[in-house]
């Protein structure tokens, strides 16, 4: 009997130090700086609908004026094709902006990913280079999975962007970064020299010696069609 009574009386004394202790708070100012951190958490989760709702709206109707009815026909498209190419060919085969593994050429020579960042600037093939990150196909998969949870606590219901969660997968993959080290080098295009060639100077055109009035005492007068000398009149005499 006595072992149950103190039983109960060490969880009396327990009950009674988290009364004591949330009084304490109720009292003070910490239960005043949680609200305003639970405010601020409300409002850019607010802002977050509003950013996501905006960019996937420009996105759609990006698509729409390009003839494109949805994403996956816009990345079998002509224009995403060739800005891909661009890409490639302006930033270089980069690492994988997640786990930092070196870039690996597939079997149809396509490689890794380009993966979008954002989408208001998608569909019409004129996506800037920073919106777009190299990434393989196990974590480009893995960030659409976060993107799309629909849970109670989930991406959608933070409204988090797809750059949060980037952001968000990329914070959490940096021990494997890390631990890769020198592996994620980068191979970037190199870049061309200007071959800048010495200007020649145009050569002068030698004159021969006998053409040359004065020096082998010729007269200056000299007619330029018989080659004949003008003999002086007797005038000048």
């Amino acid at each position: 009997m006595s072992r149950v009574m103190n039983v109960f009386g060490a969880a009396w004394g327990i009950v009674e130090g988290a009364a004591d202790r949330w009084w304490q708070l109720a009292s003070g100012q910490t239960l005043h700086w949680i609200g305003i951190i639970l405010g601020v958490a409300v409002a850019l989760s607010v802002a977050g609908h509003v950013d996501r709702w905006i960019e996937r709206g420009r996105f759609h109707i990006t698509l729409r004026l390009n003839g494109y009815r949805s994403h996956g026909e816009y990345v079998g498209g002509p224009e995403w094709r060739a800005r891909r190419r661009r890409w490639l060919a302006e930033t270089g085969k980069r690492p994988c902006h997640i786990c930092g593994k070196p870039w690996q050429d597939g079997p149809s020579g396509v490689g890794y990913h380009a993966h979008h960042v954002d989408y208001f600037r998608a569909g019409s093939g004129h996506e800037s280079n920073r919106d777009l990150v190299p990434i393989c196909h196990h974590c480009h998969t893995r960030v659409h999975k976060v993107d799309r949870y629909r849970g109670p606590l989930g991406t959608r219901a933070l409204g988090l962007s797809l750059r949060r969660c980037t952001g968000l997968i990329r914070a959490v993959y940096w021990p494997v970064r890390a631990l890769r080290g020198g592996s994620g080098s980068t191979h970037a295009p190199a870049a061309r020299r200007s071959i800048r060639r010495p200007t020649r100077r145009p050569r002068r055109r030698a004159v021969p010696r006998a053409q040359v009035p004065g020096q082998d005492g010729t007269n200056h007068h000299t007619s330029q069609h018989t080659g004949r000398r003008h003999r002086p009149t007797s005038a000048g005499r």
